[in-house]
């Protein structure tokens, strides 16, 4: 917005808008100034340190930053040695820098995991023994159903055919045909 804009909303008073001309008048101005560092890297460690001071918990997940901070030989190598030590995914690897590999599960997780893989086991035992014995239950009426029908077939067999005599010399009658008219028709001819 240039000055005759703001002059025109001025006039116009547009959303309450007020001008204060800076160059009527006289002014003073005081700076007061902390203390001297050499660089920014300085003074934020400087403030790191006492922020860590203040708060001890800070140093399990900020060291690293407090190690790049201090203007010191080797401090970057420092701070990356101390990342390698902090879970993962706490710190974002920087570029061509290979993620760190992650931790193993606490022994309390491992040992859970094992017992639920135990339990898993167990069941997958007792379905196996439960099918299994519902396969020996489906055999035997399946033998059941055999046996019942031999001995309801031999009962038809007495029942509609009559025992005949056998005379010495004669054939017994052929497959499908056993003199009973009834029989025959059943499909029963000739069982045994």
């Amino acid at each position: 917005m240039d000055i005759h804009q703001l002059k025109n909303a001025l006039k116009k008073n547009i959303n309450g808008a007020k001008f204060n001309d800076l160059t009527v008048g006289k002014y003073d101005v005081v700076v007061a100034t902390g203390p001297s560092f050499s660089t920014q890297r300085a003074e934020s460690a400087q403030n790191m340190l006492m922020l860590f001071q203040n708060n001890p918990k800070l140093h399990a997940i900020g060291d690293d930053l407090m190690i790049e901070s201090i203007d010191a030989l080797k401090a970057d190598e420092l701070a990356r040695r101390f990342k390698m030590t902090l879970p993962q995914g706490m710190v974002k690897p920087s570029e061509g820098e290979a993620p760190s590999p992650p931790l193993p599960p606490p022994p309390q997780v491992v040992l859970k995991m094992k017992q639920v893989e135990v339990q898993q086991m167990k069941v997958q035992v007792e379905m196996s023994k439960l099918k299994l014995e519902q396969l020996k239950a489906l055999k035997e009426i399946q033998d059941t159903k055999g046996e019942v029908r031999k001995v309801v077939l031999q009962m038809l067999k007495e029942i509609f055919v009559p025992p005949q005599p056998q005379i010495q010399g004669s054939q017994s009658p052929p497959m499908g045909q056993t003199g009973s008219p009834q029989m025959d028709q059943m499909g029963m001819g000739g069982m045994e």
